[in-house]
């Protein structure tokens, strides 16, 4: 489900970045995460929900939430997208044109303000998605360099120290190499990185009901059950990982532990979810995304279901 699609969806993106060339139509970073947000809303099921802002925005700021409902644990991500551009020269110098964004109606840059943000609240993290054309994509690989696929992660600290370091030089040479592919290659990670392995909610001997129980039964890695979104934890420790791989001590260090409690407005999204109204949500200035995971069974509750059943 999730996993397949955060492996599948890049390749995608590659393509439609690639033909927007050839029609001479420049898709920006909204277009892919409509494509995005689409996409999770038909896998996601019960388990995922998506909101949609009720007025015209950029549509490049998303907000993905990872509740346990057992535990009442939570995680946040505030991701920030960036699409990739060609030009005749070789891959290393294609680049990210809005990387050091300044919105009009703000004194810092867009690196540095969802940074900031993520920053002050609890258990958040910042991410930027670099959406990549798959010219771009295909030359990296051609030498060698397989991080750069159609949608891929990186630490939004990363990007704001390179915004940062470039702003803070007299001349323009560091801000060209700053904004472009080869600089944060080294830095990126596939989306397949928070999705993978797929977590599923194992049914045990509960597989046996009978089909018209209701039951959503998944077959994959040789479990039967309910496919189901990575915990806070999980994606916590995901995110520990690809700092580790790319030797981060930075982003490392600014990954905040897992909060212990659900913030009041994503658990009031979540109960009228699951009470299917959804009417009266505030208006958003971001996609926002709710992941909704669970405590696998214990053996306990399993042998209890199949009495149950008896």
């Amino acid at each position: 489900m999730l996993c397949e699609f955060s492996k599948r969806f890049p390749k995608q993106v590659e393509a439609i970045l690639d033909r927007g060339q050839i029609l001479k139509r420049s898709f920006r970073e909204e277009t892919i995460t409509d494509l995005l947000m689409s996409n999770l809303i038909t896998l996601g099921g019960k388990n995922v929900i998506v909101e949609f802002p009720d007025e015209p925005i950029t549509g490049a700021d998303m907000e993905w939430n990872f509740v346990n409902i057992d535990d009442s644990t939570f995680f946040q991500i505030l991701i920030q997208a960036k699409r990739a551009y060609c030009m005749s020269t070789p891959w290393q110098n294609h680049y990210y044109k809005e990387l050091f964004h300044k919105p009009a109606s703000s004194k810092e840059y867009q690196a540095s303000t969802i940074c900031n943000v993520a920053t002050s609240r609890t258990a958040c993290f910042p991410l930027y998605a670099f959406y990549n054309p798959k010219r771009t994509c295909d030359l990296a690989r051609g030498d060698g360099v397989f991080s750069v696929e159609g949608v891929t992660l990186t630490s939004g600290y990363k990007i704001n120290g390179l915004v940062t370091a470039a702003s803070a030089s007299s001349g323009t040479t560091l801000k060209r190499k700053n904004k472009r592919v080869k600089t944060i290659s080294p830095f990126m990670q596939p989306l397949s990185s928070l999705f993978c392995p797929q977590n599923i909610y194992d049914l045990g001997p509960h597989m046996y009901a009978p089909v018209d129980s209701g039951v959503l039964v998944y077959v994959g890695g040789g479990k039967i059950g309910h496919p189901i979104p990575p915990s806070p934890k999980q994606i916590r420790h995901r995110l520990l990982s690809f700092a580790n791989e790319n030797a981060d001590s930075e982003t490392l260090q600014s990954i905040p532990d897992v909060s212990s409690k659900i913030p009041d407005y994503v658990q009031a999204l979540i109960e009228k979810a699951q009470s299917e109204r959804m009417e009266g949500l505030s208006k958003l200035n971001k996609f926002r995304v709710t992941f909704i995971s669970m405590n696998p069974p214990s053996i306990e509750e399993i042998i209890s279901r199949t009495k149950d059943m008896r």
